[in-house]
């Protein structure tokens, strides 16, 4: 078995960016507001503070604006002003000081109010965050799919599995994901230490023969180049399907994946031309399943049906496992074995949502997802190792591994419920509803996982609400739905002192749960007293700590002989 490199497993960290120090207690929620705006979902807003515009005719009654006065409408008593902007066409503007967590509530009271025009929380704006991967803005389409805003509620789970059924991928490219690993078998040994008939499948498994009709001898699953000067490109198909779905991110190399923690199980079907039998097929699905794998991908597809196929997926989805096909590019009827029930059909668009011309249309398209000008993995050999490909073989991954990010913040989920989250969230294209060119719209990764996680709410505690400088404060957050269990993991939650930026915690979130060592620094604020807070998606849950100041004695200095 050739050489090959296995990425060790991904591991969500929780990025600590910080803060502006505060100059006094009077400040802190400025302080709160220049820790999260270094990384903040567009729906997070200022903790204890809301905005209120007043009516023309009530603006028009006050003097002018006022840095610090109370403000009184109503049944309602005072509220300190933190600043307002006045504007006498469009009324005033207040910033009004109010109970942490009693944002909403209060923005629900001065809405009802009859001197209020309109009043909302105090949404932070942020510039959105790329990864560094070089090649990242040529990949439009996963802005298209929201791809960043879905990373700030998931980047996926080791644990969860993504099969691609293809023609294999380059085991050596420098952007190759995380691999899933066979720890039954002992690497190169050459014996089938788990007995299931293939010797040494560390990564996955290959049924393919070669130009001759002959099974190839070799156990691994990387492209044949080497015995071919002048590979056909659809050698490499396989490659551009696995970048698609979880090309490493922020590694600065290349592009990035869809799926940031999944592992991927390789399993080649096809050979160097891009063809192969549904007999091969259906023996993968078999594997795919067997060996742990939560969602299958099928970016191949024909005309006919084969029951051997139809057997398959029936075998993976009777174990909750969720099989993903593209449609095809007949520009006709959706291929086989995308239009079998229990399988999700994807379907291909452009850059502007119209329908990709190419793409397979029917009563069984799901959704469809960008499959124009994809750019992604190739062979690290040729050309540069990234290549554009065209195809609703491209449009099916990026729903494979929004699949994936679901099993991964709810491991518990049904690949019904899977479904009918990527459904519900797919932005609607063509009539209203589903419709045979469109299927329920094209895919939205973060509007699916959004609906995922809608009962999830996050919750912070420390070991003590005391600490002297220096010590060790126990942080533990949590993340759980509304039945108290933990959700999945990786979640990217953000935790740390607000008040100082140097004292950042690297943590893990792992099973719902991440718990981090936090050094008590000295309080720049000289009031004794800092704050330990929590992000998550829109949610932001904050603590005080008592910080006890280490007293500093200088060396005895007198006289005599020393």
């Amino acid at each position: 078995m050739k050489r090959f490199l296995l990425l060790a497993p991904f591991l969500v960290v929780l990025f600590l960016a910080f803060f502006a120090a505060r100059a006094g207690a009077s400040s802190r929620l400025q302080a709160n507001a220049s820790w999260l705006a270094s990384r903040v979902p567009s729906s997070a807003f200022v903790p204890g503070q809301v905005l209120a515009a007043l009516k023309p005719d009530v603006s028009k009654r006050m003097a002018g604006p006022c840095a610090s006065c109370t403000f009184r409408i109503n049944e309602f008593s005072g509220l300190p002003v933190q600043a307002v902007r006045q504007n006498r066409d469009n009324g005033v503007v207040l910033a009004l000081s109010v109970p942490f967590g009693q944002e909403k509530d209060w923005v629900e009271k001065l809405r009802s109010t009859s001197a209020v025009r309109w009043a909302e929380p105090n949404y932070y704006v942020e510039a959105l965050a790329a990864p560094n991967d070089p090649l990242w803005p040529d990949q439009w389409w996963q802005q298209t799919i929201a791809t960043l805003s879905a990373w700030d509620i998931a980047w996926g789970a080791k644990e969860v599995v993504v099969a691609v059924v293809d023609t294999g991928v380059d085991l050596n490219h420098p952007d190759l994901g995380p691999l899933w690993f066979n720890e039954d078998e002992i690497p190169d040994n050459r014996v089938d230490d788990d007995a299931n008939g293939k010797v040494d499948d560390m990564v996955g498994w290959h049924w393919y023969f070669d130009e001759n009709g002959n099974p190839r001898e070799d156990n691994d699953v990387q492209i044949p180049i080497e015995w071919n000067p002048f590979p056909n490109p659809k050698g490499f198909h396989g490659m551009h399907v696995a970048g698609i779905v979880n090309a490493t991110v922020d590694n600065g190399v290349g592009v990035a994946g869809v799926a940031r923690g999944p592992r991927l199980m390789v399993l080649r079907v096809l050979n160097e031309y891009g063809t192969g039998t549904m007999l091969d097929v259906a023996s993968a699905i078999h594997y795919a399943v067997d060996n742990g794998a939560r969602v299958i991908n099928l970016s191949l597809g024909a005309t006919e049906n084969a029951q051997v196929v139809q057997d398959a997926v029936a075998y993976a989805t009777e174990r909750n496992v969720m099989v993903v096909a593209a449609a095809g590019n007949g520009g006709s009827a959706v291929y086989y074995p995308a239009a079998l029930p229990n399988v999700l059909a994807v379907g291909g668009t452009t850059e502007d949502d119209e329908l990709y011309e190419r793409s397979s249309r029917g009563p069984e398209i799901d959704l469809v997802a960008p499959a124009t000008h994809i750019l992604s993995t190739w062979a690290a050999s040729v050309r540069g190792g990234y290549f554009e490909m065209n195809g609703t073989s491209m449009a099916a991954p990026q729903a494979a591994a929004a699949a994936a990010l679901l099993f991964s913040l709810r491991p518990e989920a049904t690949v019904e419920q899977v479904r009918d989250w990527l459904q519900q969230a797919a932005l609607d294209l063509g009539e209203p509803g589903w419709d045979a060119l469109y299927g329920w719209g094209r895919l939205r990764v973060d509007r699916a996982l959004a609906l995922a996680s809608a009962d999830f709410s996050l919750s912070l505690t420390t070991s003590a609400s005391q600490a002297s400088v220096g010590e060790e404060i126990e942080v533990r957050v949590r993340i759980v739905d509304e039945s108290g269990s933990l959700a999945g993991s990786g979640l990217p939650v953000q935790v740390g002192f607000v008040e100082a930026p140097e004292e950042a915690a690297l943590t893990l979130t792992t099973r719902g749960e991440a718990r981090a060592a936090l050094v008590a620094p000295f309080p720049p604020n000289g009031d004794g007293v800092l704050t330990i807070q929590a992000l998550w998606r829109e949610q932001i849950r904050s603590t005080e700590i008592e910080i006890t100041p280490l007293l500093h004695y200088l060396p005895f200095v007198g006289r005599g002989d020393y």
